[in-house]
């Protein structure tokens, strides 16, 4: 099997596996030092939405193993490790709290006889499960370009649909159960969709269109071309529309968002002497402005309540984003280099984050 050949479903079995055991055995290394091990299992609380029944279980065998030193209790030990870990894994599919929980380390590593050794053997066991991922990745390319390609029409390169697209194929690795018994091909291509759609909807119209528009537009294209083909000609919107068992008008519509008609609001209008934009002045904009300073001003010591209650690395990484507490905004790939991880496991920090904010700011509201 080489780097780009398709894989097999024996194969996606097989790597899935691979990539399953070798996650397990990083977050068995994290949690294998004896002075760490506590720290460790209250970052996983602090992380996790759901706490894993192992956590009690560990606690237990640590205590035992503690007054009661024997074989017997070291093997106990090891085997509330392993579960832990295993549970772990399911939960932090993205790898999020793995990643935190290392990072901690990093910033404040422990002391003392084996330390060195511990750090390493976790570095050395995250190497070889990201060389798994890695492999999956690379076997899944030729899917997010064919994938890609669908939505050449939409108004973005091809080259930053594949990116967007591999955004997608990331995400699927991270999450496939293989014990479901599905194709990872199957699962992997709607991830790469909704990736792609979203970036479509976002980033390539002056009007952000939504993901569910996006992809109605590709249906009555699809079925434009269907028809063309049989009928010998172009079908009008009521063949498309009875085809699709829609309204003709709904069609019309669609069409109208695939060509993506848009208004500059700095084009000329008149003699040339105005824009639209001065057409759409209002006087009550300053004071609209001000009014969001005060309201501003007074969610600000909210916020900031928020993001403490954020785990430490995500407070960190939000704050070094926007620039808050005095320092400078940096860009993911400057924050990337500080954590020594990826710029899309940043992003995905970020993006976590963010999210628990609104929703608490929203609660809060």
């Amino acid at each position: 099997m080489t780097g780009h050949d398709l894989l097999s479903p024996e194969d996606e079995q097989t790597l899935a596996r691979d990539i399953e055991a070798r996650e397990i055995a990083t977050w068995k290394c994290v949690l294998s030092f004896g002075p760490t091990r506590a720290r460790v299992l209250a970052r996983i609380e602090d992380h996790l939405e759901a706490k894993p029944a192992e956590l009690a279980s560990l606690r237990r065998a640590m205590t035992i193993a503690r007054r009661r030193p024997s074989k017997p209790s070291k093997a106990a030990l090891e085997r509330a490790t392993q579960r832990l870990a295993a549970a772990v894994r399911r939960g932090d599919r993205d790898r999020l709290t793995l990643d935190a929980v290392i990072a901690e380390l990093g910033d404040k590593p422990p002391k003392g006889r084996g330390a060195s050794a511990y750090l390493r053997r976790i570095r050395e066991s995250q190497a070889r499960a990201a060389r798994a991922r890695d492999q999956f990745m690379h076997a899944n390319l030729r899917l997010v370009v064919s994938v890609a390609r669908r939505f050449a029409r939409f108004g973005m390169a091809l080259e930053d649909l594949i990116q967007e697209g591999n955004l997608g194929l990331i995400k699927a690795v991270n999450r496939f159960e293989y014990e479901r018994g599905y194709r990872f091909s199957t699962y992997a291509t709607w991830w790469i969709r909704h990736m792609i759609g979203r970036a479509l909807a976002n980033g390539s119209r002056t009007v952000r269109v939504p993901v569910h528009v996006i992809d109605e537009c590709q249906r009555v294209g699809r079925t434009e071309r269907v028809l063309a083909s049989k009928l010998g000609r172009h079908p009008t919107n009521e063949e498309i529309a009875s085809e699709l068992e829609v309204s003709a008008a709904k069609v019309e519509r669609t069409k109208k968002h695939a060509r993506s008609w848009t208004l500059s609001l700095d084009e000329p209008v008149g003699d040339g002497s105005a824009t639209r934009l001065d057409l759409m002045k209002d006087p009550a904009n300053q004071e609209h402005a001000m009014v969001d300073g005060i309201f501003a001003s007074q969610r600000s010591g909210e916020i900031a309540r928020q993001i403490a209650r954020l785990t430490p690395v995500q407070a960190d990484i939000v704050k070094q984003r926007f620039g808050l507490g005095g320092c400078s905004p940096k860009t993911l790939q400057e924050i990337a280099d500080q954590y020594s991880l990826s710029r899309e496991r940043i992003r995905q920090i970020e993006s976590a984050a963010l999210g628990k904010l609104r929703k608490r700011l929203g609660d809060a509201a």
